[in-house]
């Protein structure tokens, strides 16, 4: 009975249950995030995401109201937190007509903080200065170490994509 055990709870700890979380344009926050009913933000995504789960963002443009403030999650060296486009579609992440940068508050884009990420297939567009905005990236991670960035597509920002504070091997 207790090897049946040990089995059982091997099986279900193994990273064939990570969870697949799924954001769109047109989705709701109050969603479940699955496929048929996904969230809308990155920051409802993040809530409930763990070390092994993969947030995929479907094709469109995810156009964000104020700062994806990402912090306090983190993957293994065996399981990362996976944020990709969703294959075959194009996933492009910007500000929206209403989003505004005041010093101090909703700077970035998109801040993130944590270990053993992987950041894949998405693009990153748009989030230019306007007159009288300070000029801030749409990416920025602080304190983030073991972490891929493979096939982001940043472009037209008003900086650069930003990796700071006690930062390494990425």
């Amino acid at each position: 009975m207790r090897k049946l055990f040990l089995i059982l709870l091997v099986l279900f700890s193994s990273s064939g249950w990570a969870n697949k979380i799924y954001l769109s344009p047109s989705g709701n926050d109050g969603n479940a995030g699955t496929i048929g009913s996904p969230k809308k933000t990155l920051v409802a995504a993040w809530a409930v995401v763990s070390a092994g789960d993969t947030i995929y963002m479907r094709g469109g443009t995810h156009a964000y109201d104020n700062m994806q403030y990402l912090q306090l999650r983190n993957g293994t060296s065996g399981h990362r937190i996976n944020i990709w486009g969703y294959p075959g579609e194009t996933a492009v992440i910007t500000r929206s007509a209403s989003y505004a940068v005041v010093n101090g508050v909703d700077q970035d884009l998109i801040y993130c903080e944590g270990d053993y990420l992987y950041w894949k297939d998405l693009e990153i567009a748009n989030f230019i200065q306007k007159p009288g905005e300070t000029a801030y990236p749409a990416m920025r991670f602080g304190f983030t170490n073991n972490s891929i960035f493979e096939n982001l597509n940043y472009h037209d920002n008003a900086a650069g994509l930003s990796i700071r504070g006690a930062s390494s091997n990425n």
